[in-house]
């Protein structure tokens, strides 16, 4: 059988003080008002001060009068000797309301601790001061799919309280019912970030822990890597600098136990990773290194030394010695000229060091052409 519905509502009138007369009908309670100051003859009308919509409300109706039963004058008469707010809470609270409106103000203002439900389906519990949360306090929806408790003032989170909505859960400090202070916000996809934050964003050194495993440790502003950081990976990869908007544009990138690492400047233009690009400087452990200008990953002009005595300085091509450029040997030996994929093609001259010149053509680094001086 389908579950009726109906209203529970709590009416007042001038010449009974201190009484309220709760009771049920299918109809508005107002033409219900109006049908027991004609009943009554009374010499001033039935005023109502709440009404619930809830399914079998003879059944809530009982319930409440069971549960104000220590308040009811007459046991055989449905009037009640207590606040509009206790008839109101204890109908929210067995009744489930609906839908209901109260018609109450200064009477029915909200004091001590409270717990009930909204029209709107959501479930309020703590300490009251005129009317609104004012210690600790707890807000959820009717489906539990959001939370909000901690520390209440005013109405709003003040001090510590933990959110819990349907994109993040957030616990740490509050202020004026924003993210203000110290805190945790963990997302729903399990990215964690701790750190501190000012009317609602991320602001300053945070750390950041992404569900893929990567973390960085840093600066950051409105959940924004930005200003000095470091970006760590679960593959060991290391971006430690000045990030702008989420990039890093200048600093230090290294694999850890590689052995080398890139000191510069970087860019995404062409990717989505950052790539050496402007100024900057490889360093390997066993002491070679290079310093060049990059274009988006690539060596175009280079210094490059060995601890063997090797060294050269000139144009790169795909990674390898390609264009101008000059080379000194381990032995001591001096080419300048050009390059091909890493050997000596074109013109040139080697300066050997029993000060033998051989100017001329080369090909696969074989001179074609002898010329002494």
């Amino acid at each position: 059988m389908e579950d009726k519905k109906g209203w529970v509502y709590v009416l007042t009138n001038e010449f009974m003080p201190g009484l309220l007369k709760i009771g049920f009908s299918r109809r508005d309670p107002k033409i219900r008002a109006e049908e027991l100051y004609k009943k009554m003859r009374m010499p001033g009308e039935f005023i109502v001060r709440y009404k619930a919509l809830v399914k079998n409300p003879k059944e809530i109706e009982n319930l409440v009068h069971k549960k104000l039963n220590s308040k009811r004058v007459n046991s055989r008469r449905e009037f009640f000797k207590c606040k509009i707010i206790e008839s109101i809470q204890t109908i929210r609270h067995l009744g489930n309301p609906l839908h209901e409106e109260i018609f109450e103000k200064e009477d029915t203002i909200l004091n001590g601790y409270q717990v009930f439900r909204t029209r709107k389906g959501n479930f309020i519990e703590g300490e009251f001061k005129d009317g609104v949360l004012d210690g600790y306090g707890k807000i959820s929806s009717g489906d539990e799919k959001i939370k909000i408790f901690g520390e209440f003032k005013d109405g709003k989170l003040n001090g510590f309280g933990t959110e819990i909505l349907s994109i993040h859960k957030y616990t740490g400090e509050f202020k004026d019912g924003k993210r203000h202070g110290k805190g945790v916000l963990t997302a729903n996809s399990g990215t964690t970030i701790q750190g501190k934050f000012s009317q609602g964003k991320l602001i300053g050194y945070a750390i950041i822990s992404f569900y893929n495993g990567s973390e960085y440790h840093g600066e950051c502003k409105g959940f924004v890597k930005n200003g000095k950081g470091r970006l760590s990976s679960p593959t060991g990869m290391v971006l430690e600098g000045i990030w702008v908007n989420n990039k890093i544009i200048k600093g230090v990138s290294f694999i850890e136990g590689s052995g080398c690492a890139y000191t510069g400047e970087f860019s995404y233009e062409k990717s989505n990773i950052p790539l050496p690009h402007g100024g900057g400087v490889v360093e390997w452990e066993n002491g070679e290194k290079i310093e060049a200008k990059w274009e988006h990953g690539l060596i175009v002009y280079g210094n490059y030394s060995h601890p063997d005595g090797t060294n050269y300085i000139g144009e790169y091509k795909d990674k390898r010695r390609h264009g101008n450029g000059t080379m000194i040997y381990p032995n001591g030996q001096k080419y300048f000229g050009e390059w091909k994929k890493n050997k000596r093609h074109g013109q040139g001259k080697l300066t050997k060091l029993d000060g033998t010149i051989l100017i001329g053509k080369w090909e696969d680094d074989e001179f074609m052409n002898v010329t002494e001086d």
